[in-house]
């Protein structure tokens, strides 16, 4: 944990933004979805899940892809489904 101001401005010149060298670290695939768009784009995504879907970290970017299309046709009605219980506070799940 960062507990000086020297650390934290020694982080933000860094290379890399802190947040994605965060969510790289995480061993779980995270995407982050824009919820506001119809075809949910995908706003962030981990080197987990690039391995995931893209079968390496490093071949490409999965930004701005559809969820729908990285995750089938099939699909459709459960991330729907999962979308409307977080919306409406009734699911107790961490993880969607």
């Amino acid at each position: 944990m960062a507990t000086s101001p020297d650390y934290v401005r020694l982080a933000s010149s860094a290379t890399r933004a802190l947040t994605d060298a965060i969510f790289d670290a995480l061993p779980d695939a995270v995407l982050v979805v824009d919820t506001r768009s119809k075809h949910l784009p995908v706003v962030i995504a981990n080197s987990a899940a690039r391995r995931c879907f893209l079968g390496d970290s490093d071949a490409g970017s999965l930004i701005d892809c559809s969820l729908y299309s990285l995750l089938g046709s099939s699909t459709d009605t459960a991330v729907e489904t999962a979308l409307e219980s977080l919306s409406a506070g009734r699911t107790s799940s961490r993880r969607t």
